[in-house]
């Protein structure tokens, strides 16, 4: 064996050690493999970004490597690097949703993923390691309601985006924008719920036009702040917002949208890869930090306060005990399996921002 292969065998080795003492001690300053970098995480912003911090900036800090983040959907990240091409990249490692996945991989931002650094990866599926990307997460995104405000005005919970036309919740409903980070999630749902596919969404966005919404939202953040104030009754976004506000006592509820008589729920997965352009040091410490990120315990404490479903098995147990979860998310495999799942490889991603332009921003 080269000397090469030796180091990144003994840096797995350390990784493996470093993220396995989830409670233990900082290593000793001479076992930080990387001392000197500044690792920067393109993510969501606002609670995503921030949970991410707790969990994951001791650990890495242990390791000899400062966080920081850049906060953006997958869609106005991927903008950031389209801007700095040709120079150094705006970030090391960068999470991507399945909609821009075909995208960021045409262009060639990403560098090969090396599981030998990645040992937390035997706990998900082998598919969910791919030769550039490796998933961490799904959300499920649903409809979510102001339940008091409903039962006041008498109506009944959604089941159909369709719903969501109500004459009572006219200048009253949060449908996202395409460039956050459920755009292409909710486009791909009403598009199916309304007899199109993701080759043909005209139908989708006449619903969406259909429903007069209040605000297109490109964060959800600025929905919560709409259910706080009473303007807004409803919105589509993914669970794990409305688990946040039922966390911080508002009276939310979920519905997943029945989609066709066999499909009920849409859900979006959630991708990261590392960028190329950048040294070895840091290209290995974004390995760490992924790696980190499919440690069971952060897994299951990011899926508890963000309202995911976690790709790590071990995670996955006992999320049903959690309440709010249990009456959140759709967590039975086999009526998880019947979600509508879009395989975004054959869409034209310029197509539908065209459309979209066309259609709904008008």
């Amino acid at each position: 064996m080269n000397a090469i292969g030796k180091t990144r065998i003994g840096l797995a080795a350390a990784i493996l050690a470093a993220c396995a003492a989830w409670t233990g001690a900082p290593a000793a300053a001479q076992d930080k493999p990387f001392a000197g970098v500044e690792l920067r995480v393109g993510t969501y912003g606002g609670p995503w970004t921030e949970e991410q911090k707790r969990l994951a900036t001791a650990k890495m800090e242990a390791m000899g490597a400062k966080l920081t983040f850049v906060a953006g959907s997958p869609q106005i990240n991927f903008a950031k690097l389209i801007a700095a091409r040709g120079g150094p990249p705006p970030m090391d490692t960068i999470e991507v949703s399945d909609g821009t996945v075909k995208d960021i991989r045409e262009a060639g931002f990403l560098q090969p993923i090396n599981p030998a650094l990645i040992p937390n990866a035997r706990f998900i599926g082998k598919d969910m390691v791919t030769s550039d990307l490796v998933r961490i997460w799904t959300t499920q995104e649903s409809m979510c309601y102001n339940e008091q405000k409903l039962k006041e005005l008498g109506i009944p919970p959604p089941r159909t985006y369709a719903d969501l036309a109500h004459p009572k919740l006219v200048g009253h409903v949060d449908l996202p924008d395409i460039v956050s980070g459920g755009g292409m999630a909710a486009i791909a749902g009403f598009a199916h719920a309304h007899g199109g596919d993701l080759q043909n969404i005209k139908p989708g966005l006449d619903a969406i036009v259909r429903i007069k919404a209040l605000k297109y939202w490109k964060t959800g953040t600025e929905v919560l702040n709409q259910f706080k104030s009473g303007d807004v009754y409803a919105a589509a976004l993914h669970s794990g917002w409305c688990v946040r506000g039922v966390r911080a006592g508002m009276p939310l509820q979920t519905a997943h949208p029945v989609i066709n008589a066999n499909t009920t729920g849409v859900i979006k997965v959630g991708w990261i890869g590392v960028l190329k352009g950048i040294d070895r040091k840091t290209s290995d410490a974004a390995h760490a930090y992924i790696n980190l990120f499919l440690d069971a315990d952060f897994q299951r404490e990011f899926a508890l306060t963000q309202g995911v479903v976690p790709e790590n098995v071990n995670a996955q147990k006992d999320l049903a005990k959690d309440p709010v979860l249990a009456r959140m998310l759709i967590l039975d495999p086999a009526a998880m399996s019947r979600m509508l799942n879009p395989d975004y490889g054959k869409v034209n991603l310029s197509d539908w921002h065209d459309q979209w332009a066309r259609t709904v921003a008008k």
